[in-house]
């Protein structure tokens, strides 16, 4: 008995939560987690700041400045080069370089994208488990009812000597534990409200609302039939592969420079010099193995979009047939076995009360009704998954 009400008072303590709660809905949820996920809000960033980086695209080369004399010594007054400017011109490589920088910044949203809908379908998956821990208690606390009804019955059927006393103990026995049952499933979901809660704050409790019927006939998310982000992920970093073979082959481009000086000639100002010229790689062995590499890492990229499009055809064609087996099951429940298991349960108490069945009579036929209405919230939580990783895929 001392056992019994200390495992009461534990699982009493840890319903207790300080942190304010708040109600929110599906869509509410994704918003919010969309707008303060601190990865996301990091992976928006990372493609700012990949933005940004395009514009040194345009860097054509350095500027150089100089000064300094020739033909000097043995008396001779020599030209002296007051100052000279000096600018490498990179100009045939800006194309390249353009296209490599914007290559990369897609890429960088490419990876936004795949965490956007990734971070939906987590919130969605753990807002329905907490639905669904919500409805489970409500569920148990319809059974406690029916159970304390059964104690009191049995109670009155002690005192009039209708029964024994080790019947009134045993159903004793069978409402405290539904009790305990109960405290449980209330700290299974005040941890689903957890698990739903770190996606969207740190320092709110958020809870669901009472009803999800108007997503189980249209769809949880709002993807606006955009590609499957993996794919196109995977897609990008393709044609990043392909600009990284265009970076590697810019090498070979001539780079150009032009130079000016103003110069003096013993004590005479007023003379300048300029030259243009080009520099060419004369040595491309180094260029050829980034080349070498660069077409290797091309592969290397087109075999994982490859592997991405079995992947995403494969899962989707399982997230079917998941669906479609957990919806025939969730309909059946609806259609056949919960109404008889409500039926059931009212039939069960109301035979106990009349004294046309004994108590073993009674928890059986409870038990029974208990398991299929249990079976039929884990036949629903299955349901919610598969839509959501369906919708996911889709």
């Amino acid at each position: 008995m001392k056992r019994f009400t200390f495992i009461l008072f534990l699982l009493a303590s840890v319903t207790h939560v300080t942190i304010a709660q708040q109600q929110i809905s599906l869509q509410e949820a994704f918003k919010k987690a969309l707008a303060t996920y601190p990865t996301l809000r990091s992976s928006h960033l990372n493609t700012s700041s990949r933005k940004a980086l395009e514009g040194t695209a345009w860097d054509i080369g350095s500027t150089e400045m100089s000064s300094g004399a020739e033909e000097m010594g043995k008396g001779n007054d020599g030209i002296r080069t007051l100052i000279a400017v000096r600018q490498n011109l990179d100009i045939f490589n800006i194309g390249v370089r353009r296209q490599m920088l914007r290559q990369q910044t897609r890429v960088s949203e490419a990876e936004t994208q795949f965490l956007e809908r990734n971070l939906i379908r987590e919130v969605g998956i753990d807002y329905a488990s907490a639905f669904v821990a919500r409805l489970k208690i409500e569920k148990l606390r319809g059974l406690d009812s029916v159970y304390s009804d059964f104690e009191q019955a049995a109670k009155l059927r002690y005192t009039t000597e209708a029964t024994s006393r080790l019947e009134y103990l045993a159903a004793q026995n069978q409402a405290r534990q539904i009790k305990v049952t109960l405290k449980q499933a209330q700290y299974d979901l005040l941890m689903a409200n957890q698990n739903l809660s770190r996606w969207l704050s740190t320092d709110t409790l958020y809870t669901t609302e009472n009803d999800l019927g108007e997503y189980e006939n249209a769809r949880f998310f709002n993807f606006n039939a955009s590609p499957f982000p993996a794919l196109v992920l995977a897609e990008e970093k393709t044609k990043l592969a392909d600009a990284g073979i265009r970076d590697a082959r810019s090498a070979y481009l001539p780079k150009l420079y032009a130079e000016f000086g103003s110069q003096k000639i013993g004590s005479v100002n007023g003379y300048y010099s300029w030259q243009v010229g080009l520099s060419i790689p004369l040595v491309f062995g180094a260029t050829k193995s980034r080349i070498r590499s660069a077409k290797i890492e091309r592969e290397r990229s087109q075999v994982d979009y490859e592997n991405e499009q079995r992947r995403f055809h494969s899962t989707l064609q399982q997230s079917q047939a998941n669906f479609d087996k957990w919806k025939k099951s969730v309909d059946y429940y609806r259609q056949t076995a919960l109404p008889l298991a409500e039926e059931q349960k009212k039939n069960a108490l109301s035979a106990y009360k009349e004294q046309e069945t004994n108590y073993l009579e009674f928890i059986q036929n409870i038990h029974e009704a208990v398991q299929i209405e249990m079976g039929y919230l884990d036949a629903y939580a299955q349901y919610l998954e598969t839509k959501l990783n369906l919708e996911y895929y889709q």
